[in-house]
């Protein structure tokens, strides 16, 4: 049903050579042999940013964009981040789904729907906080739909269904997310079966996550954010889970549940520590694609208004912390939202994803190397990259200068 609203120098010279060409080749293996535009193999300025914080509209097209800057009283705070490209999201099973969408986002591989950071041969892809972890950096997921869900899944697990909710929470714990703010707290309550009986939330505790389940306690956490991360070091975990299945709507969003603004918020101090740590946060706006599902235009702008004001926090804290990246991307379109002659806005096929292109938009620290992208993959790809040359520069600075970064960039 639509609800529409209104408005030795040469012996040394060749083995240096050869030692490029052997981890260009490396590169080319762990990214499919995929080089993107912009990238540092065309001569582009390398920029390696510090932190990096992803924002994906689930659901989300051009046309939402619009609608937001129709309904907001002033400029909205995604159009402070450049337009970088518009990118098709097709999978290779058609149109995609999110499980698809974002294993390309997270790992630079385009694979069938359903399947989450695994290829339809049964292949397992690293993720993108697989990689950060690997670079030292610390990792973080928000949602404002379940934190299992496809979307945040594809950053940090492998399953073949992306039904396997309890299987990705597992993964997490595994991997050691520094920090999973969303909504999806049955999954995390009830025993699993290959859990030794033991509930996931029940084994976060004893991994050292600190829990909570409420506004009120997550502001208090946001407010000593710093203190306790930099009193318990890499060890200091968050785990907060404020739904048993998806978070309310944004114009429905009881007391006792945060914002998505706000959960954004207390994971950029959580995971910068109040130093300046090297983190990779994903933040998914997931209710755009189920009001596109649903049909409803009616509280679509505050849905979107949710997502423009998590930006802007995460703007106001890059601007204090120069080495970050603000990337703005979609996994998909949902229901073809559209505004007729008459400024009314709908969807035109509700119920479902569509495959028209969505925005990228990008602000700070390597974002020249977003310009001129035509796919999702695209966007993995270059992520992937941005993360992987950081391990290339850790190895670097721990070796004296003698590593291979100097050769690169």
């Amino acid at each position: 049903m639509r609800h529409p609203v209104g408005v030795g120098r040469a012996a040394g010279r060749t083995a240096w050579g050869a030692r490029v060409v052997a981890m260009a080749l490396l590169a080319a293996v762990t990214l499919g042999a995929w080089t993107p535009p912009g990238d540092v193999a065309r001569g582009q300025p390398a920029t390696h940013p510090l932190q990096i914080v992803l924002f994906i509209g689930d659901g989300m097209g051009h046309q939402h964009l619009e609608l937001l800057r129709a309904y907001r009283h002033s400029k909205p705070f995604v159009d402070e981040l450049e337009p970088a490209a518009s990118l098709a999201t097709r999978s290779l099973s058609g149109v995609t789904d999110s499980a698809a969408a974002a294993t390309a986002l997270s790992t630079g591989h385009p694979t069938a729907n359903g399947m989450v950071a695994m290829g339809p041969h049964g292949e397992r892809w690293p993720t993108l906080l697989e990689r950060a972890k690997q670079a030292g950096m610390r990792v973080g997921l928000v949602s404002t739909t379940t934190v299992t869900d496809a979307t945040p899944a594809a950053f940090a697990a492998h399953v073949e269904r992306r039904q396997e909710h309890q299987s990705v929470a597992r993964q997490y714990l595994d991997l050691g997310v520094d920090v999973i703010l969303g909504g999806g707290r049955y999954q995390w309550a009830h025993r699993t079966p290959d859990g030794g009986g033991q509930a996931l939330l029940e084994r976060a505790r004893s991994l050292g996550y600190l829990v909570v389940q409420a506004s009120s306690e997550l502001r208090t956490v946001a407010q000593k954010a710093a203190e306790r991360s930099q009193a318990a070091g890499e060890q200091a975990k968050l785990l907060g889970l404020f739904a048993d299945g998806p978070m309310a709507y944004e114009a429905e969003r009881p007391p006792h549940q945060p914002s998505l603004a706000e959960m954004t918020e207390t994971a950029l101090r959580w995971l910068d520590g109040g130093s300046g740590q090297p983190f990779v946060l994903v933040v998914e706006a997931g209710r755009i694609d189920h009001l596109g599902h649903e049909g409803r235009v009616d509280i679509l702008p505050q849905e979107m208004q949710a997502l423009d004001e998590a930006v802007g926090v995460a703007l106001r804290f890059a601007a204090k912390r120069p080495g970050t990246l603000v990337v703005l991307t979609a996994d998909h379109e949902t229901g073809g939202l559209e505004r007729s002659a008459a400024r009314i806005w709908y969807f035109r096929w509700p119920g479902g994803h569509t495959s028209r292109e969505v925005p990228l938009r990008v602000k700070g620290a390597g974002a020249e190397r977003f310009q001129g992208l035509r796919h999702l993959t695209d966007v993995g790809g270059v992520l992937s990259r941005l993360v992987e040359e950081r391990t290339a520069l850790t190895v670097h600075q721990s070796t004296g200068g003698c590593g291979v970064w100097s050769g690169l960039s």
